[in-house]
């Protein structure tokens, strides 16, 4: 018997959207109330993420995990990656 579920991958930011906190879940709800209420203790609330950007559902939770990998690759290729001036250079 299969059995369906629900997982989610989630983004959640501060008020400056200066820290970006990537999680898994199975009760999106309560993981978005933890931190909103300081109930739980950890990353998220320490640096007061309680604004939700981003979810996405998955079936099953491997999948849920390859894709949180992925998100966290990309984020932090853009970081590592030189910034590029606006300005073209005078010669």
């Amino acid at each position: 018997m299969v059995r369906d579920y629900n997982f989610w991958i989630y983004i959640i930011t501060n008020r400056n959207h200066s820290v970006f906190y990537i999680g898994v879940t199975n009760r999106l709800s309560r993981r978005t109330w933890q931190p909103r209420e300081g109930v739980k203790p950890g990353f998220a609330s320490k640096y007061q993420c309680k604004k939700l950007v981003y979810y996405e559902h998955y079936p099953a939770r491997s999948c849920c995990h390859r894709s949180r990998i992925a998100v966290e690759e990309m984020v932090g290729s853009e970081e590592n990656r030189p910034h590029q001036s606006v300005e073209p250079k005078l010669e």
